[in-house]
């Protein structure tokens, strides 16, 4: 199986967000908006919007209501800290609005957002794989990734890219356990790697399919040629002159 880019939040139809307007200053250091009703799989969304918000109130960490799973039923394998229902957004202090509520999905609000926002949790949905990781490399944030399974199942492209620059990885049964530790020592790590300008830009160019650049092909074919065409000593794509900055089709 070979695992490829979502297409992120900031491409609409034929429309693409200019990032480059993306403010540098950014006001919120995490963000989270997504379901996290009671199914079973949605439990670590659900721990996310309950326990952080207190401790990271410059965060956006949102449950959104959409469709058949509007009214978000609290299972019984939930630790009763979970079984508290989540405040309307709206309901609550103009200085919190946007903290440990749940909203009516807002395509428009949600990447208005994303591009205020440093770091994305990027939690597990029915899957291990999320959107939120090409959202996160769309708006030019640090993916902070909470998905056991995520490396061996749903990396994109895992030989090509130095995965370790670009992302930081959480064990998810730590973050279950201690979530408010475990995400401060992310956003310790998270911290470091936004300053690497030059790893946001290749994360740009290879994972997101908006840009011009050829490096996500690349990725793509010698992911192809190493799993399967016998092409094991193959250099990583993201050394090659197809990924160097400024390369464009």
């Amino acid at each position: 199986m070979i695992t490829v880019p979502y297409g992120p939040a900031g491409v609409k139809g034929d429309e693409v967000i200019d990032t480059v307007k993306v403010p540098r200053e950014k006001s919120h250091r995490l963000i989270f908006m997504g379901r996290a009703d009671g199914r079973p799989p949605y439990q670590p969304r659900r721990v996310a919007l309950r326990m952080l918000p207190k401790a990271f109130p410059d965060s956006v960490l949102v449950e959104t209501l959409i469709g058949y799973y509007r009214k978000g039923v609290v299972t019984a394998s939930d630790p009763a800290a979970l079984h508290t229902p989540l405040p309307n957004c709206s309901e609550l202090p103009q200085d919190r609005r946007l903290n440990g509520c749940s909203i009516d999905g807002s395509h428009s609000e949600y990447t208005e957002l994303a591009k205020a926002s440093k770091y994305f949790l990027v939690i597990k949905g029915d899957g291990p794989s999320t959107s939120r990781l090409s959202d996160a490399i769309h708006f030019g944030a640090v993916p902070i990734v909470i998905s056991n399974g995520f490396i061996y199942a749903a990396m994109p492209f895992p030989k090509e890219l130095p995965w370790g620059e670009l992302a930081v990885f959480v064990n998810q049964t730590k973050f279950m356990q201690d979530p408010v530790g475990v995400i401060d020592l992310a956003m310790e790590r998270a911290a470091v790697l936004a300053e690497r300008s030059d790893m946001r830009r290749l994360a740009r160019d290879a994972l997101d399919w908006s840009t011009p650049s050829p490096c996500l092909v690349t990725a793509l074919v010698t992911d192809v040629a190493r799993r399967y065409l016998g092409g094991h000593n193959l250099m990583p794509a993201y050394r090659t002159s197809l990924c160097a900055k400024g390369a464009r089709v």
